[in-house]
């Protein structure tokens, strides 16, 4: 088995070079030790086809995304043992497919998020992350006329993660993450409200189905309402009456699930206010280095 070692750690090591995020490293270890179980197991040698044969038994184990983890980590292995090197592989490669139909302004922002997005993600989650933007982005812009990442609204979101089918659940949880990150960098810039960081999480819970579906005449007299009241309420102040009743919660030994049901219904009633245009006011701070082509929004 000293060349099966040998072989696996050239194929660590080359994943390592092109900094592989850690699902991709952790997935290769796994097959690699799980294979070489099996081998010692069954008095074999490695070989390609016996691999395979492997492989194939496993799948009803694994789901697809591990699967085709594996299948890769095999691919690599046989490339070692045939050529004594790991053949170039395209998921190490952005598609530039999507990412050519972007117009200027949409690329351009997309590629400023990545870069802030590379100070503390490997080179390979950081490719991951710009093949999801482009293929969402490209959705955006085609279907529903997107021009800039100051564009995004609600109703866009939610009819992106409606809309936008995956051929499995991981899939799906990719595409989210994508989002989620998204948003967060464009409230961290000022560009979104608060609410943009939180809505994948509860659309994700299937909360969304009657936030923007409030009465006429109900929705008239809160914005009446609101109009009289000359001290309208910061964002940081709700946050402060939220973690300050969430601490009386505490005191009064609330279960954990009470409190954690009090939490999602601040959250739900932020998101309620925010979609519906009776908006809890950011105390904006100027930053530096704010993306000068985004209109920032209250």
């Amino acid at each position: 088995m000293e060349d099966y070692k040998k072989n696996t750690k050239t194929v660590v090591d080359y994943l390592i070079q092109k900094q592989a995020c850690c699902h991709i490293m952790s997935a290769t270890r796994s097959c690699f030790n799980q294979l070489e179980k099996f081998l010692l197991q069954n008095g074999q040698e490695y070989s390609p086809e016996i691999a395979n044969k492997w492989l194939t038994n496993m799948s009803v184990r694994y789901v697809k995304d591990t699967i085709s983890n594996y299948k890769n980590a095999l691919d690599e292995l046989e490339d070692v043992y045939e050529n004594g090197e790991v053949r170039p592989r395209t998921r190490f490669k952005s598609d530039g497919t999507y990412e050519q139909r972007l117009n200027e302004t949409l690329r351009q922002e997309m590629n400023l998020f990545l870069t802030a997005l590379s100070s503390d993600k490997a080179f390979a989650t950081t490719q991951n992350y710009r093949a999801q933007c482009c293929r969402i982005l490209v959705y955006m812009q085609d279907n529903y006329n997107l021009q800039s990442l100051s564009g995004i609204n609600y109703d866009l979101i939610i009819r992106f993660y409606t809309e936008d089918e995956h051929k499995s659940r991981i899939a799906k949880c990719h595409a989210n993450e994508t989002v989620a990150a998204l948003l967060n960098y464009l409230y961290d810039k000022d560009v979104l409200p608060y609410g943009y960081t939180i809505i994948i999480h509860y659309l994700a819970l299937d909360k969304g189905s009657f936030w923007n579906r409030v009465n006429a005449d109900v929705l008239s007299e809160i914005k009446h309402c609101q109009t009289k009241c000359h001290n309208h309420i910061t964002l940081e102040a709700y946050h402060a009456a939220q973690k300050e009743i969430y601490s009386v919660h505490v005191q009064n030994k609330y279960s954990k699930s009470m409190r954690a049901t009090y939490n999602k219904g601040m959250d739900l009633l932020y998101l309620f206010l925010d979609m519906n245009c009776l908006h809890v006011k950011r105390q904006i701070t100027p930053k530096p280095n704010v993306i000068l082509f985004l209109t920032p929004k209250s």
